[in-house]
């Protein structure tokens, strides 16, 4: 593990972002109190997202968004893996 983090690190810091397994575990757990609420966040997303601009163009697509990377980080969660992002 600490070579991959290493090479990580020197390979392209400002663009890579990853969580260890312990991690993404405590993500997950995170996941599932916030799921429920995230119709919640409609309100919000209109006041601070007036012009929605490129993938995000309404709340819709962006709980869309959200609701598949909880499905990332809960599959990745139950097989002990770690995960790997770019920055954007």
């Amino acid at each position: 593990m600490q070579a991959l983090t290493r090479l990580l690190v020197n390979w392209c810091p400002e663009t890579l972002r990853w969580l260890l397994p312990e991690d993404v575990a405590t993500l997950r757990r995170f996941w599932a109190q916030v799921e429920r609420d995230l119709p919640s966040l409609r309100g919000p997303f209109a006041q601070h997202v007036p012009e929605p601009a490129g993938q995000i163009i309404s709340f819709s697509s962006f709980a869309a968004l959200v609701t598949e990377w909880g499905e990332v980080v809960t599959e990745a969660a139950e097989r002990g893996w770690g995960i790997i992002g770019l920055q954007c």
